[in-house]
């Protein structure tokens, strides 16, 4: 396991209006997570993010469980590193919160506390074989001999064949969004490629946070904003709903050096009778899920998937991470 570079890069599915419904697909549930690269063999575990950041000891209890079911040979895989919620689906804004916790304590504590999983739905290597070139249901099969289904630290990602049902659930259960892959497809590492599409069930973003509405000495929304014209910031619109009281309370109390006299945008900004609004500069950076925007730049049906540790600046330049 030498080196600090991932084995391959991710390969990337592209995005489509809905999913396609010709023969010849296989349908996943699309897991709202962190893209995680693995490589386990019997000397030892390593895992990174889609960037190349090894977070091997950042998430001990997916490593430990690799490692027990790690072959004689080297081991690729490539999944999404989740933390699910109540609900049993993926929390994105605890995931961000394991993967940049970088003290190895913590890490352990949040491992017991807040544990993730490894959401597994590739297989790229198994002992002195790469199966790259081996189409997907191939690939799969191997997968399946390697984790055999259920719940645990590693998981494998069932693959559907009814993409309306498959759609349905996705929709109705509130998941990110669905995946299809063609059956006899590759393994195109590092491109996004037309083998693979993905629908999202509500559209998702970066936005920048732009301030805070507050109303009775409570966090009410987020004033969100985004890259304009000439490296101008847009008002996008307000959002609340996802805000946890945990959030509610550091927002409140721990962004006194984020405040600004000013708002980073020109437009106005509507507010009802006892709502007060806090201006920040545009540092912070959150994931928000809604429907569509409207005319005049703002978004319908907003909801907050969770702070990131992503620059603002990085939104300007057209990058996430």
């Amino acid at each position: 396991m030498a080196g600090n570079a991932p084995p391959f890069q991710p390969m990337e599915p592209v995005p489509a209006p809905s999913l396609p419904r010709e023969p010849g697909y296989a349908y996943e549930a699309k897991w709202d997570g962190i893209r995680l690269i693995a490589e386990a063999s019997k000397s030892g575990v390593r895992l990174w993010t889609r960037g190349g950041l090894e977070v091997t000891r950042t998430l001990p209890e997916i490593a430990e469980a690799l490692q027990a079911i790690a072959p004689a040979g080297p081991l690729w895989l490539d999944g999404e590193a989740v933390v699910l919620g109540k609900n049993g689906r993926p929390a994105f804004e605890e995931v961000v919160r394991r993967i940049r916790t970088r003290d190895e304590r913590k890490a352990s504590v949040l491992a017991a506390s807040s544990p993730a999983c490894y959401a597994v739905f590739d297989c790229l290597r198994r002992g002195s074989r790469t199966l790259f070139a081996q189409p997907w249901e191939k690939r799969s099969a191997v997968l399946r001999e390697i984790i055999p289904g259920g719940p645990g630290p590693v998981l494998r990602v069932s693959s559907h064949d009814d993409a309306s049902a498959l759609w349905q659930k996705v929709v109705s259960e509130g998941w990110e969004g669905a995946v299809a892959k063609r059956r006899d497809a590759p393994y195109i590492a590092g491109k996004a490629h037309r083998l693979w599409w993905k629908v999202k069930a509500l559209q998702e973003r970066l936005f920048a946070v732009a301030g805070v509405v507050e109303a009775g000495g409570r966090v009410r929304s987020l004033l969100l904003a985004l890259p304009g014209e000439a490296g101008a910031w847009e008002f996008a619109g307000r959002a609340g709903s996802g805000l946890s009281e945990r959030d509610r309370l550091l927002l409140a109390t721990r962004t006194s050096h984020l405040v600004a006299r000013e708002p980073p945008f020109a437009e106005a900004v509507r507010l009802a009778p006892g709502e007060i609004v806090r201006w920040f500069k545009p540092l912070l950076t959150v994931k928000v899920a809604y429907r569509e925007r409207t005319a005049d730049g703002l978004l319908r049906h907003p909801r907050i998937m969770g702070f990131t540790g992503i620059p603002a600046g990085s939104l300007k330049e057209g990058r996430e991470w």
